[in-house]
C-alpha cells in the first residue's frame, strides 16, 4: 500500500505502522466473511464498502481495496465507478490511485513472469483483464444462487422471530390486562364479602368459595403465561439454531467460493506466463530470422561483386580479343606485303 505523506515520522513507526494495519486486516476479515453484496451495481454494495471506510488510516488503501472487490465481481475499475463505489476523494486523486493499482498488478505480475516487450504491454494487460474478469465471473457464478438463498432464508428467519416477539408481547399484554381485570374484580368481591359478612355469619362460606376460585383462576392464567413462554422460548432457540445452521452453511460455502477463486488465480496466472513465453519465443525466431536475412542480404551483395567483377574481366578480354583481332588483321596484312614483294623479287627479269 502507498504510504500516506501526511504521516509523522517518529522512532516508533513501526509500532504504528503495525497498529494502522490491524484496521485494514479488520476490513479483509469482514470482506471474507462474505458481508458484501455480490451485486456491485446495488445501493447495499456501495453502503457496505463505505462501512468499511473507518478501517483504512488513508486514501490510497481504501480505494485499492475498492478496486479489488470490483475486479473480483468481474468489473473492470476505473476512476469514475471507483468514485462512485467509495466517495473518498476528488475524481483526480481517485484516477491517480487507481493507475496505482493498476501499476501494482502489473508489477506483481511481471515479477515473477517473463518480461513483456513495451509494444506489447497494453494488448498484455488488456489480455490479463479479460482473464481476471472471466475468472471472476466462473469462480462466483456457482454458488453465488445457493449464497443468496441462504441469505435469504437467514432474512426470512430473522423476520419470522420478530413476528413471533411481537405475537408474544400481545398475548402477554393481553392476559395481564385480564389479570388485572380479574385482580380488580377479586378485589370487588372481596370488598363485597366483607360486607355480606358484616351482614351475615352464613356467607363467609360463599366469601371462601370465591377466594378459592379467584385464586384458581389466577393460578390457570399463571400457568397459560408459562406455557405461552415456554413455547416462545422454545421456538426462539429453534430460529437460532436455524440462523446458526444458515451461518455455517454460508461460511462453507464462502470457503469453497475462495478455494474456487484461488484455483482460478492460479489458472490467470499460468495463461499469463504462457502467453509471455509465447512472446519470447516470437521475439526470438524473428530475431534469427532477421539474422538469416541480414546473412542472406551480404551474401546476395557478395556475389552482386563478383559478377561486376567477372563483367568487367569480361571486357577487359573483349577489348583485349578485338586488339588482338586488329594487330591479327595489320599482321595479315604486312604479311601479304611482304609475300607480293617476295613474289615480285623472285620473279625473273624478262628481256626486251
Amino acid at each position: 500500500m502507498m504510504t500516506n505523506e501526511t504521516e509523522p515520522h517518529t522512532q516508533g513507526q513501526g509500532a504504528e505502522t503495525s497498529n494502522e494495519h490491524a484496521p485494514v486486516d479488520a476490513a479483509r476479515e469482514a470482506i471474507d466473511f462474505g458481508r458484501l453484496p455480490p451485486d456491485p451495481a446495488t445501493p447495499e454494495f456501495g453502503a457496505g464498502v463505505q462501512a468499511l471506510r473507518p478501517y483504512f488510516p488513508e486514501r490510497t488503501a481504501y480505494n485499492e481495496m475498492v478496486c479489488d472487490q470490483l475486479a473480483f465481481r468481474g468489473v473492470a475499475p476505473n476512476g469514475q465507478n471507483v468514485l462512485d463505489t467509495g466517495k473518498w476523494g476528488t475524481k483526480r486523486d481517485v484516477g491517480a490511485d487507481v493507475r496505482g493499482w493498476y501499476a501494482k498488478l502489473s508489477a506483481r505480475l511481471a515479477d515473477g513472469d517473463a518480461k513483456i516487450p513495451e509494444t506489447a504491454k497494453r494488448e498484455a494487460n488488456q489480455l490479463i483483464e479479460q482473464l481476471w474478469s472471466l475468472a471472476c465471473q466462473a469462480a462466483a457464478a456457482p454458488l453465488q444462487g445457493e449464497l443468496d438463498a441462504l441469505r435469504q432464508k437467514l432474512l426470512d428467519a430473522e423476520k419470522a422471530h420478530e413476528a413471533d416477539q411481537q405475537e408474544w408481547q400481545s398475548q402477554r399484554d393481553a392476559l395481564s390486562e385480564q389479570v388485572e381485570s380479574l385482580s380488580a374484580a377479586a378485589d370487588a368481591l372481596r370488598a363485597e364479602a366483607e360486607v355480606l359478612s358484616a351482614k351475615s355469619a352464613a356467607d363467609a362460606g360463599r366469601i371462601v368459595e370465591l377466594n378459592r376460585l379467584i385464586a384458581d383462576k389466577a393460578l390457570e392464567h399463571q400457568a397459560q403465561i408459562s406455557e405461552i413462554e415456554r413455547a416462545h422460548s422454545a421456538k426462539v432457540e429453534q430460529l437460532q439454531a436455524q440462523a446458526a445452521d444458515a451461518q455455517r452453511l454460508l461460511n462453507q460455502q464462502n470457503q469453497q467460493l475462495q478455494g474456487l477463486l484461488h484455483e482460478e488465480r492460479a489458472r490467470t496466472d499460468s495463461l499469463a506466463r504462457q502467453h509471455a513465453l509465447a512472446i519470447d519465443a516470437f521475439r526470438v525466431d524473428l530475431r534469427s530470422a532477421n539474422e538469416r536475412a541480414d546473412r542472406a542480404l551480404q551474401n546476395i551483395e557478395g556475389e552482386r561483386t563478383t559478377a561486376n567483377g567477372l563483367r568487367e574481366q569480361l571486357s577487359s578480354a573483349a577489348i583485349e580479343q578485338a586488339k588482338s583481332t586488329q594487330e591479327i588483321g595489320h599482321l595479315r596484312e604486312r604479311l601479304a606485303e611482304m609475300e607480293k614483294t617476295l613474289a615480285e623479287v623472285q620473279r625473273p627479269p624478262t628481256v626486251d
